[in-house]
């Protein structure tokens, strides 16, 4: 089973435009239209069993509303193959009723985007959600390191993220990105021993830039290569590490393939690009063992 922990959409009647100002203000290439309909064909070409939706909450105003969408999508799960989180901002005021209600409607975890909030992660709101998903057993998917995007947006740095996992205690958090992008060693140094799980979201090999002629320099297009995401898989552990794309920033298939270039055992690369995420996620209704 694959599964793609890390991905995300748009509503259909804004993917267009969304993904359109994502590529030009980027100039990243992106390898979706950006809706879900989009997001599911393209990762069973891929040969992906289950896309996992990451919504990203940029204002609390948001999260009612977006949460009402995850559970639509939710109800389409057997015929889309793709499942969602929920949303959540640290100053949505309703909160813990919100992440009770994802409880109650089997929402199996919520995305946190420190950045896009403007709220660090080790802020005592965040703090608070992090405590109440523990207690409800929910799993957290949170954006980890610096941020292509946001150039100097450091809400989520692995020091922050370890001050937030002091004081929350051991919560079933996925720390995007490998732990901390583009801040690795310090993600390692600080992390490593948590227990946490991390994702290979838009980190290993090379970015693809868009067709815009950008003058990137190649230095800033360079991510993890083979010997450094090892290296991280080590220290980690590979039983903690889970397959993402960061659709629609990252090619399902190219993405396999990278996982399948790596020098690990077989099993550990069925570990990671399904084994690891099937047990994490198995509580959801829609998510089924094959054994």
């Amino acid at each position: 089973m694959i599964i793609d922990i890390h991905t995300h959409t748009f509503p259909d009647k804004i993917a267009a435009g969304a993904v359109s100002h994502l590529q030009q203000s980027s100039h990243i290439a992106l390898f979706s239209d950006g809706t879900e309909g989009g997001l599911g064909r393209n990762e069973k070409r891929a040969g992906v069993d289950l896309a996992v939706v990451q919504p990203v909450a940029t204002n609390p105003d948001k999260v009612t509303r977006m949460n009402d969408y995850v559970f639509q999508t939710n109800r389409r799960t057997a015929e889309t193959g793709v499942l969602s989180f929920g949303a959540m901002h640290p100053a949505f005021q309703g909160w813990e009723g919100e992440l009770e209600r994802l409880k109650g409607e089997n929402v199996k975890g919520v995305k946190l985007h420190p950045p896009y909030a403007g709220i660090p992660i080790d802020d005592p709101r965040a703090i608070a959600i992090l405590k109440k998903c523990r207690e409800l057993g929910l799993v957290v998917l949170i954006h980890s390191g610096k941020d292509v995007g946001l150039p100097g947006a450091d809400q989520a740095l692995p020091v922050h993220i370890r001050r937030a996992l002091d004081a929350a205690g051991p919560v079933k958090l996925i720390a995007a990105h490998m732990a901390g992008w583009a801040c690795w060693e310090e993600a390692e140094r600080l992390l490593a021993d948590t227990g946490i799980y991390l994702d290979t979201a838009f980190s290993l090999g090379r970015i693809t830039p868009a067709p815009d002629g950008f003058p990137w320099e190649e230095k800033h297009l360079r991510m993890l290569d083979n010997a450094a995401a090892c290296h991280l898989i080590r220290a980690f552990g590979p039983e903690r590490v889970l397959f993402g794309t960061d659709s629609p920033w990252g090619d399902p298939a190219a993405e396999i393939t990278k996982i399948k270039s790596l020098p690990l055992s077989q099993q550990e690369k069925e570990a990671i690009l399904g084994e690891n995420a099937r047990r994490l996620l198995l509580g959801s209704s829609q998510v089924r063992s094959e054994e």
